[in-house]
């Protein structure tokens, strides 16, 4: 998750040994939005429940590229990134956090000439993943910011601090209703816009930086 320290984390060694050139066989995030278009065309999903999610995502992603506008203050924080950054970022099609969070990341890449970003599909990637589990699971989006040396300065993920309690706190409740309460999640992005995203953001770049 995103931290709430504001004060510079010295770099440490990855989890995970990354490299420029695993780096290199990264997504773009016009190959991903591709790929993941094809997967709907063509019907190509694990079950037809993941599929449906697929779909449902493909709408959510076009929506945000059209719709969302970084933030006075997230723009400011991005322009003071004065040091390369590699943000590398597990995701898949059918995962909504993803689906939700993963076009505002990429405009924040986008908007700083300091961050490369790299796009790795998480079934592809599990030792990657399995580097970083958030309470023992592969959840994603996940984020892994690293340094022009390639060592780890932070990380977030998988989702806003605010969801990740509410999923926690369905985790301990096997009897609340699952469709009903990914409603509630997707409602709470549609009335947040983005702007806790963005304030995680602002709080990590300071460390980052």
């Amino acid at each position: 998750m995103g931290g709430c320290l504001s004060e510079k984390l010295m770099p440490t060694t990855p989890q995970f040994p990354f490299s420029l050139a695993l780096l290199g066989q990264s997504l773009s995030y016009e190959q991903y939005s591709q790929q993941v278009e094809q997967q709907v065309a063509q019907g190509i999903a694990a079950n037809a429940e993941m599929l449906e999610y697929t779909k449902l995502n493909v709408q959510r992603i076009q929506r945000w590229n059209k719709t969302f506008q970084l933030s006075p203050e997230m723009q400011q924080a991005l322009q003071q990134v004065k040091q390369p950054l590699h943000w590398v970022v597990l995701t898949e099609g059918w995962c909504g956090d993803a689906a939700q969070n993963l076009p505002a990341i990429v405009k924040m890449a986008e908007f700083s000439p300091q961050i490369q970003l790299h796009l790795f599909l998480r079934d592809n990637h599990l030792p990657m993943i399995d580097a970083y589990l958030t309470n023992g699971g592969r959840s994603i989006p996940k984020l892994i910011c690293l340094n022009e040396d390639l060592q780890e300065l932070g990380t977030w993920g998988p989702r806003p601090a605010p969801v990740q309690t509410q999923v926690m706190e369905f985790m301990k409740q096997p009897n609340v209703d699952k469709m009903a309460f990914v409603e509630q999640i997707h409602k709470w992005y549609a009335t947040d816009k983005q702007q806790t995203l963005q304030q995680e953001f602002i709080t990590l770049l300071k460390q980052w930086s």
